[in-house]
């Protein structure tokens, strides 16, 4: 099943991006000088975009609950499909991993591969934004705006398969808008692809993959009588109906939808969602919101489906307002496709302002744009260092002292406790991996190492709330996140988990540690005390000398929480 998976994803990627350049340079033909000059200048935009955020912008983890390591291993697990929660869908991580491996893999692979997945979100977001417009001056724009702009760069700085899969989802926006206007069957193919590849790249692209032929549809009055595009569109909800059936399967994704009627009915604990928004946090969008606002209404007002257009993306605002928790991953992430979408209608609010400017107007504006950016302090404020992040730089380190092809063991995680995830890719070369059991222990015949970090001292909510006798649940749980705390009664831990406890009996101290004086918790789902996390590779006993230097044996005290 995963070898006739892999060749359904294989065949479409290719089908698309050869649709894709037909289209491209058929249209590249077809475009005035002008035209030519202001898509170049756009070209040159996004390489510069990239460029500077490569340099601003500090890479680290994402998501929440601790799977930022996971997801990084599952695009790295490339070509394998059956690395991924089964909910996220393979193409986007199918994508991701393969640009990453060719450049060499790893975590730095993996950063530039999601620094030119931005890139080609960038274009998309301006090849969006030129199709509503209906002038290519849009294009610039856009890039403009978005090249800086913290809800996107800080995504693409990351190991998050959004930027992918966003792009796939605009791509298939603006191409079966172009079929609308042109009837040519290689936008069509092309947009029905991409729109089923995106359903299957991430669960929270499957109302935009529906929305891309349904504006079509509204844009071109009778494009509804085309069978080809009848045919599309049946293809397209196909693949967004197999990809619903599992998100719905999956109740931890189901909490999004419990949550939404909720934080409507209660407008107090919508204020901090809103407050770390990227479409309205000051700190992120000082111009965006406005533009939007003012893009919109010029699409109300002059466009056949602008009410259609507006009301999906208001649409898509309100999914995805659940996803809120005071953590980057959901603040940002998720949100990437309306934060993306609301930069293509913002481009729309000064188009009229550049039809009005001489060509050195226009590019002093667009400079303008592109460095406000620079001003918004997401993008420059010192960013936390997460766990993960100082966890995984640790191992990146741990090959000085570990020594050729060393063997980790890795305790397995069960519910209620955080979903913890050893970063393999951060390992030394040739590292390998035991379940931390006595008799795997004993099976491997040589050193084996434990890293003590995040694992032993992360406490989820549920489990700190188990210990102190408040009945919750996991709506409860994640809806006091909102407001950055746990609920009353529940309070975090210093303590090292009993597992580790056990494992790290008689153990010895390999290396230097890494002190995080003030680790910061994921609530509801990681939650860590006051006290300083240690991140420590120690060789377990019993399990051989390695002959390399260690440093002095350390005592482990802890208790349950």
């Amino acid at each position: 099943m995963a070898d006739v998976t892999l060749a359904v994803v294989v065949v479409g990627v290719v089908g698309a991006v050869a649709a894709l350049a037909w289209s491209a340079a058929d249209r590249w033909q077809a475009l005035p000088v002008p035209e030519r000059r202001a898509v170049l200048a756009t070209g040159a935009l996004i390489a510069l975009a990239v460029t500077a955020r490569l340099w601003l912008v500090t890479p680290g983890y994402l998501h929440a609950n601790l799977h930022g390591p996971a997801l990084a291993d599952a695009a790295l697990a490339w070509p394998r499909l059956d690395a991924h929660r089964a909910t996220y869908g393979p193409v986007g991580f199918f994508l991701l991993g393969g640009i990453a491996h060719s450049f060499g893999g790893g975590w730095e692979g993996l950063v530039r591969a999601n620094a030119l997945a931005g890139g080609a979100l960038l274009a998309t977001i301006a090849w969006v934004a030129t199709r509503w417009a209906g002038t290519v001056q849009a294009a610039p724009i856009a890039v403009a705006l978005g090249a800086l702009l913290p809800g996107l760069a800080l995504v693409s700085a990351s190991e998050d398969v959004h930027p992918v899969a966003t792009a796939l989802a605009l791509a298939s926006v603006a191409l079966f808008d172009t079929y609308g206007r042109d009837r040519r069957a290689v936008h069509l193919v092309a947009g029905c692809l991409l729109a089923s590849l995106a359903a299957h790249s991430r669960q929270t692209l499957v109302p935009l993959a529906l929305l891309a032929p349904l504006w079509a549809a509204m844009r071109t009055h009778d494009l509804v009588r085309d069978w080809r595009f009848q045919a599309a569109g049946a293809v397209v909800v196909a693949a967004v109906t197999a990809r619903v059936a599992a998100t719905l399967a999956d109740r931890g994704d189901q909490v999004t939808f419990d949550l939404v009627p909720l934080l409507f009915a209660d407008p107090v604990a919508l204020a901090p969602v809103f407050a770390h928004h990227p479409l309205t946090a000051p700190a992120h969008a000082a111009l965006l919101l406005p533009l939007a606002l003012w893009g919109a209404v010029q699409l109300w007002r002059h466009d056949r489906a602008g009410w259609a257009i507006v009301g999906g993306l208001c649409g898509l605002t309100a999914l995805t307002l659940p996803l809120g928790v005071p953590i980057a991953g959901n603040e940002l992430g998720f949100r990437l496709p309306v934060t993306a979408l609301a930069v293509a209608v913002a481009a729309l609010a000064l188009v009229p302002w550049t039809r009005r400017q001489g060509l050195a107007g226009r590019s002093l504006g667009i400079a303008a744009l592109a460095a406000h950016g620079l001003l918004l302090p997401a993008l420059y404020a010192p960013r936390r260092v997460a766990p993960m992040d100082s966890e995984r730089e640790h191992l990146q380190h741990s090959a000085a002292w570990l020594g050729p092809a060393p063997t980790f063991a890795v305790l397995p995680v069960r519910e209620p406790a955080p979903s913890y995830w050893l970063p393999r890719h951060a390992l030394p070369a040739g590292a390998r991996t035991v379940v931390a059991t006595p008799d795997a222990i004993a099976a491997a015949r040589r050193p084996v190492h434990f890293l003590s970090g995040l694992r032993c001292r992360a406490w989820s909510g549920r489990e700190l709330a188990a210990h102190a006798g408040v009945p919750t649940t996991a709506l409860a749980l994640v809806w006091s996140s909102y407001a950055g705390q746990l609920p009353p009664g529940v309070v975090p831990s210093d303590a090292v988990r009993p597992e580790c406890l056990e494992l790290l009996r008689g153990a010895i101290a390999v290396g230097p540690a890494t002190r995080i004086a003030r680790p910061y918790s994921e609530l509801p789902f990681a939650v860590f005390g006051s006290a300083p996390l240690v991140v420590q590779v120690y060789r377990l006993a019993a399990t051989g000398s390695t002959g390399l230097p260690t440093a002095p044996r350390q005592d482990i005290a802890g208790e349950r929480p």
